[in-house]
């Protein structure tokens, strides 16, 4: 059953509050449906930015700041694996450089965080490479698998991840720079 992006936040920080958030999930719906947002909030809520103290100069209470785009996050304890080349195909070698990256130690109370946009893009090999970090993640990491088609991964990557099905905002993502390149 679909659910809007809004309520599957809710069902995931519940989870993380109860200290039961898995370790990865499937999170699919049609273009629009808000999956790069719920993932960025996703990782605001198991990373949050430090406080910054609350009240501004004046003793107003200072406002929440803006949630970035997706692609703003990434950084050292967050990696982002999205499609490249020609063939818009996701490649072993990034697979494995998540990998490694999930293998780095991080600070206590830090969450290593894999977001793979447009995941039914992995094709044999780096789906076959990326089977085994999600048979046996390492602590505290958080595998985010966005895509529009699940149907196109392979069913033993389906079956570890816990799958989030969004409905339709009836907005439309913006195509990303080399899907805009496909349709010039």
């Amino acid at each position: 059953m679909a659910v809007t992006a809004e309520k599957a936040l809710a069902l995931m920080q519940g989870a993380h509050e109860r200290g039961r958030l898995a370790h990865a999930f499937l999170i699919s719906g049609p273009g629009g449906s808000g999956k790069r947002a719920l993932a960025a909030q996703v990782i605001r809520m198991v990373n949050p930015p430090p406080d910054p103290g609350g009240a501004n100069l004046f003793g107003e209470e200072e406002a929440e700041p803006e949630l970035p785009p997706l692609e703003d996050l990434e950084g050292e304890f967050v990696r982002i694996v999205r499609p490249q080349s020609r063939s818009r195909r996701i490649k072993v070698e990034q697979i494995r450089e998540l990998e490694h990256a999930f293998q780095m130690a991080a600070p206590a109370a830090t969450w290593k965080v894999g977001v793979v946009v447009d995941a039914d893009r992995m094709w044999d090999e780096p789906s076959n490479a990326f089977l085994k970090t999600l048979e046996e993640p390492p602590p505290g990491c958080l595998i985010l698998l966005l895509t529009s088609q699940p149907e196109l991964l392979l069913p033993t990557i389906r079956s570890r991840c816990v799958d989030l099905v969004l409905q339709s905002t009836g907005r439309t993502e913006p195509l990303e720079g080399e899907e805009r390149e496909g349709f010039s």
